[in-house]
């Protein structure tokens, strides 16, 4: 969205909200960014639902640490707030509409009377909250831009040099085929030369062979009628 790139993205409007509220406000009313009733209500209920479900997360993360402490003698290694935000239920996804406005939901929280008297393990849970939404916002800014640009790439595309290429992919894969066929065929009339070479030189023997015997037949012909004589 247009109004979150005057902060550098999802993430500056976080912070800007945080640090210069007055001045987001101004910036809010001029692109008319106020929000229905309705939506704040469905925002205020999930949230609630995901920060009560990531208090218990941290408590039974708490047992766990507690357990492998009495078991192994050692301190575990303090729980990742990423991890928290993984178990969290309902779950947290790139692709649920209203990402920024839920990280602000929970950023003006922290200015509330509640959030200024909640410990500091909460509001640690709230600023955690803040950051997983802006970082999913951004992530679905990403995203959206490049299916943008993938779609208006495929606008912007020439029907007719698409044909071409695709007549070319289809020329050259004919020309490829017809190089493997006179190759093979090259290949079949070398085996047949070579195997009426064989056939030749095989007869040649033979022939020979058969000439050898003859003549031992008459070479021992001649041997008995001398010895007759």
């Amino acid at each position: 969205m247009a109004f979150y790139s005057l902060f550098g993205g999802a993430m500056g409007y976080v912070q800007a909200k945080a640090s210069n509220p007055t001045e987001v406000q101004q910036a809010e009313r001029a692109w008319d960014m106020d929000f229905a009733s309705g939506d704040y209500d469905d925002i205020s209920a999930v949230n609630r639902k995901r920060y009560e479900h990531a208090k218990t997360v941290i408590q039974q993360f708490q047992g766990m640490r507690e357990a492998l402490k009495a078991q192994y003698g050692q301190e575990p290694p303090p729980v990742n707030p990423m991890e928290i935000m993984m178990a969290v239920e309902p779950s947290m996804l790139v692709t649920e509409s209203q990402l920024t406005e839920k990280a602000k939901w929970f950023s003006e929280l922290l200015d509330t009377e509640e959030g200024i008297n909640a410990s500091k393990e909460d509001r640690m849970l709230m600023s955690t909250f803040v950051e997983t939404y802006a970082m999913l916002a951004q992530g679905q800014s990403v995203e959206i831009a490049a299916a943008q640009a993938s779609i208006q790439s495929a606008a912007n595309t020439d029907p007719n040099a698409v044909a071409m290429q695709e007549q070319q992919m289809v020329a050259q894969a004919q020309a490829q085929e017809q190089a493997v066929a006179q190759e093979s065929e090259k290949e079949q009339m070398n085996q047949t030369i070579e195997g009426e070479k064989k056939a030749l030189e095989l007869a040649e023997n033979e022939r020979q062979r058969e000439h050898e015997v003859q003549l031992a037949e008459i070479n021992a012909s001649k041997g008995n009628q001398s010895s007759a004589e």
